[in-house]
């Protein structure tokens, strides 16, 4: 069976894992989910719930408004900045 996942999927996952390995070491694993699990569970929504109702502006506001920003896609193939990335 092939799995197949959409642009906010994996944008999604990757900032999870980001945000995950990104955390403060003097904070206990206990206190850093305390507060950053919220934040990384709304990230996981919108970027997965946006496709719902088409919303644009929620799946923009996502995405890190960056030119360094890097997407590799299986159609248009390589997307370099957030303007690129808006674009498609």
């Amino acid at each position: 069976m092939r799995m197949s996942f959409t642009k906010p999927g994996i944008c999604g996952i990757l900032a999870m894992v980001v945000l995950i390995s990104c955390h403060d070491k003097e904070m206990g694993n206990k206190e850093y989910l305390k507060v950053h699990l919220p934040v990384i569970e709304k990230t996981i929504k919108d970027v997965i719930g946006w496709a719902k109702n088409k919303d644009f502006e929620l799946l923009n506001s996502i995405i890190a408004n960056d030119s360094n920003y890097l997407e590799v896609d299986p159609t248009p193939g390589i997307i370099r900045g957030f303007a690129q990335f808006r674009k498609n």
